[in-house]
């Protein structure tokens, strides 16, 4: 650890976590309860979360000088701090040395880099709503979805569309499927999962090529938002950060970023 750094803690809970990262938004709707392990040093923070695809990992940050609304990307001071974290967590003898994956603010891969080969990964957005959207036009085309009945259809728009698609249909992790079919065949989709803390977050929200510029990928969301802002008074989303049209309209329907991440695979010798 470098000196004049504070001592790496270990912390107990996400009720923990909070009181030392202040009331971060990523913190409150994704973060399990009891997560497996929490690390903090200062105002830096790890804290373990199984992927999407089920491989464990760690994400680590420093807490913004302001607050979580813009995913802003570290200055020095903080990326010397993520610095300090990382090389506590993944150096030699470190309690998370081996680990799978890990998430950074995007802008700090460099940092990371530091402490471990990488390997692939991706550069994502973490959002979330507060507000219900208004209602948009083309929901009335929506049709309700049925997680395994419909899973080979949803799949294979997914594999001519999108090779990124996390949508996950038939392995029942969603909880509501909104669609759009045209002449009977779907040209979009998009769902309902939770997260580790048991917030709403949509995933899979996907529409075809030639059926694009006609609001359907705006009335899915919206719709998805809506019920769940309503019912529950919060819905999150994660997002690829290349997607700058996507960015646009989860944006224009109130979504804000609060973290940006850049996650790469760890290569261990």
């Amino acid at each position: 650890m470098a000196v004049g750094h504070p001592a790496l803690l270990p912390l107990g809970s996400r009720a923990d976590l909070l009181d030392v990262v202040g009331d971060d938004p990523f913190v409150r709707y994704d973060v399990r309860p009891d997560p497996d392990r929490i690390w903090t040093m200062g105002d830096a923070a790890a804290v373990t979360r199984v992927g999407h695809r089920g491989q464990a990992g760690l994400s680590v940050w420093v807490r913004p000088a302001d607050d979580y609304t813009a995913g802003a990307r570290l200055d020095p001071p903080r990326q010397e701090r993520l610095d300090a974290l990382l090389g506590a967590l993944l150096g030699p003898g470190g309690p998370e040395r081996g680990a799978s994956w890990v998430s950074v603010p995007l802008g700090s891969e460099a940092v990371l880099a530091r402490h471990a080969r990488l390997g692939g990964g991706g550069d994502w957005e973490w959002m979330i709503a507060t507000a219900q959207p208004p209602a948009y036009g083309p929901e009335d085309d929506l049709v309700t979805l049925d997680d395994a009945t419909d899973a080979a259809e949803i799949t294979a728009l997914a594999a001519r569309e999108n090779p990124r698609f996390e949508g996950e249909p038939g392995t029942g992790r969603s909880e509501r499927w909104l669609g759009v079919r045209e002449e009977g065949r779907l040209v979009a989709c998009g769902t309902r999962h939770r997260t580790g803390a048991g917030a709403a977050h949509l995933s899979g929200i996907l529409v075809a090529a030639a059926a694009r510029g006609r609001g359907y990928g705006r009335a899915i969301t919206g719709a998805l938002t809506r019920e769940s802002v309503r019912s529950e008074g919060v819905c999150t989303l994660g997002m690829y950060a290349d997607s700058h049209p996507a960015r646009a309209l989860y944006h224009s329907l109130g979504y804000r970023t609060a973290h940006a991440w850049a996650s790469r695979r760890l290569l261990w010798d």
